[in-house]
């Protein structure tokens, strides 16, 4: 037993103590923020430590998940590429000492310090409440769906020593059973989950739920309300609400009874049910380095940008799916638009993608768990012709339901301060329409509703959002 462990009180419940998941998650946060401070220096030109503050603990988050891979697995993995881009940034961060081209607001610095104590208070017990999943008197209470799954993976990667979808049910036969090698699957966060696991002692699913979930949420509302403050202008604390908000809001069809709208929507009804951001665990970890990447490109630091994009994407296959075919789409209407510095800017995020996706697979030998059958699209002239007019239909059905936002994207299409803000704009329609035809398009016999659900949780909704504030 080591001495965080011995710290950490055992409990005889399902769940820990409030006070000490609160602890514990605001001790994560801290040793984030200290490995943040350590690859990302504050900009020569940044004048309040709080607005760089969510891109050191996205930077710490995503360190200590690829260390906890190392340290699990006891190998090397394609998890340590993060590894190695993070410390080339971080070597020619201190040299260069970056500069910013979003300075902070005369009016911030400890006001926001503050406000931002406040928040990661307010999300943590918010989570804690949300993730409940004990009754009083301890037992189950709640159905938490792929959690468990996740939880259980996180028990059984280090006995395993393979990184496979199997692994949560073989452990420690994985490699006997006939596995040989890792799968690209969204590992980060389940490696979060792992690696506090051993150092405090509690249950994979209690240190989920308690403690990684809400970590992850707090430094996806900072990231959010940042870049509302970089298109609104405002301060960061000023930004916290609408930050938040972008991250729990969904379009019409998540508000109604599913069931109900389910029988007016033509064809296919599952494309258009999105849950929210902070929802959907499996997205969160690579959400945090997308939105870091949106963050450094709208402040001006492209090549910050493109780093933290590149990770994301060795970090799960979503972002180079969702990614790509918001990019792919993106440069399509750059150039019906004749707009020259968007078309540049998708081909740097395809080709971004592309190098993620050769560096693990080439060097590491990994791919994505799916059989060599599997189709990637129906080329049957009968099928592509159907399969393309049904991407457009819904495409257009999906316009109309995101009406809630659609004013804020029109927003900063029409009325953004800058050319980021309004690529930005066109960026979530682009992710929507895309993500409509890619899921009538590809992978016929696979899983394809993660194509509208990233392109909802990470573009569509949060743009809208953001864009009504700016």
């Amino acid at each position: 037993m080591n001495f965080i462990s011995s710290i950490a009180p055992a409990f005889s419940g399902l769940a820990p103590p409030l006070g000490w998941s609160f602890a514990v998650t605001l001790s994560l946060l801290v040793l984030w923020t200290l490995l943040g401070m350590a690859l990302l220096p504050r900009p020569s030109n940044e004048t309040s430590s709080a607005q760089w503050l969510p891109l050191q603990l996205a930077a710490g988050m995503a360190l200590m998940a690829a260390l906890f891979s190392i340290v699990g697995l006891g190998r090397v993995n394609y998890l340590a590429l993060i590894c190695v881009i993070q410390l080339s940034t971080a070597v020619w961060a201190w040299r260069h000492r970056l500069q910013s081209r979003t300075a902070a607001s005369k009016d911030s610095g400890q006001p926001d310090l503050v406000a931002i104590l406040l928040a990661a208070a307010g999300v943590i017990l918010l989570t804690a409440l949300d993730h409940a999943w004990t009754s009083r008197n301890g037992k189950i209470s709640g159905i938490n769906e792929d959690l468990g799954y996740f939880a259980q993976m996180a028990t059984a990667l280090p006995e395993a020593k393979l990184a496979t979808v199997w692994t949560a049910v073989l452990g420690r036969w994985t490699q006997a059973a006939g596995e040989t090698s890792d799968v690209w699957y969204h590992w980060g966060p389940i490696w979060l989950v792992s690696g506090v696991s051993k150092l405090t002692g509690w249950p994979t699913l209690a240190v989920l739920l308690n403690v990684i979930a809400p970590a992850i949420n707090t430094v996806l509302v900072l990231l959010a309300s940042r870049i509302v403050a970089q298109i609104s202008g405002r301060t960061l604390r000023q930004s916290l609400l609408i930050g938040g908000i972008s991250l729990i809001a969904v379009t019409v069809p998540s508000m109604t009874e599913a069931a109900l709208l389910g029988k007016w929507l033509p064809g296919d009804a599952m494309p258009h049910f999105h849950p929210s951001l902070v929802y959907q665990f499996s997205y969160k970890f690579e959400a945090v380095l997308v939105l870091a990447a949106l963050t450094t490109w709208l402040g001006g630091c492209t090549w910050l940008a493109a780093a933290m994009l590149f990770i994301a994407a060795v970090s799960a296959p979503h972002t180079v799916a969702g990614g790509g075919l918001a990019a792919g789409t993106l440069g399509c209407i750059a150039i019906l638009l004749r707009q020259r510095r968007m078309v540049i800017l998708a081909g740097g995020i395809i080709l971004t993608l592309i190098a993620a996706w050769a560096s693990i697979h080439f060097l590491f030998g990994v791919d994505m768990p799916k059989t060599e059958e599997a189709k990637l699209i129906d080329l049957h002239g009968a099928a592509l012709w159907k399969n393309s007019i049904e991407g457009l239909r819904d495409a257009f059905i999906g316009v109309l339901l995101i009406a809630p936002v659609l004013p804020g994207i029109w927003h900063l299409i029409r009325r953004g301060k800058n050319p980021q803000q309004v690529t930005l704009g066109w960026l979530a329609l682009a992710a929507l329409a895309g993500s409509y035809i890619a899921y009538h398009l590809l992978l016929p016999d696979g899983d394809r509703s993660h194509f509208t659900m990233y392109a909802h949780a990470f573009l569509v909704v949060p743009i809208g959002v953001w864009g009504m504030y700016a």
